[in-house]
């Protein structure tokens, strides 16, 4: 499938459609992994605010893809281990998401390996990101991108205590 898209660093307008990504893709996604109830408490303009207050503070970094100016995606990245003389330089994808709908449709790699070569061209050498265990698809997916399992484990608070899983890819600079 031939998908014209363009992958571009999200600003304060995008927030509102990032936060709809977020929450839809969360329901779609983590039914019957995360409570109910959790899941019914996410609210769009709430997400959004809080997207909005995010933008630009710190090491985040948010980028979209988009097909004819609607927003499918997204992919939010920090900066773990940073400095001049370090030779290990880390960065972690705290979030990637897409509409339900554009799941399988090919946005994801393409974001995925867009986020990837960007940090390779800033010189990072790895990049980590946690999935829940019981997200079979996401770990998959990861895996078949080159991520590995590192056997690191925590758990977090999501409504209830689940078990996330800690994966690395080791990239060369340009």
């Amino acid at each position: 499938m031939n998908i014209k898209y363009k992958i571009r660093p999200a600003g304060k307008d995008d927030a509102y459609e990032i936060a709809k990504i977020h929450i839809n893709s969360w329901r779609a996604t983590y039914s019957g992994i995360v409570p109910d109830s959790y899941l019914d408490f996410l609210d769009y303009e709430r997400s959004a605010r809080n997207f909005v207050k995010s933008f630009g503070k710190g090491s985040r970094r948010v980028y979209v893809i988009e097909d004819e100016a609607n927003i499918r995606g997204f992919c939010t990245i920090y900066d773990m281990e940073t400095g001049y003389h370090q030779k290990n330089i880390t960065a972690e994808i705290n979030a990637i998401y897409l509409a339900p709908e554009y799941i399988g449709k090919g946005f994801g790699p393409r974001l995925l390996s867009y986020v990837i070569e960007e940090l390779k061209s800033e010189n990072y050498t790895s990049v980590i990101l946690w999935v829940l265990a019981d997200n079979v698809k996401a770990r998959l997916f990861y895996e078949g991108m080159g991520f590995r399992n590192t056997g690191e484990t925590k758990p977090i608070e999501i409504g209830k205590t689940l078990l996330t899983i800690k994966y690395r890819m080791t990239i060369k600079s340009k």
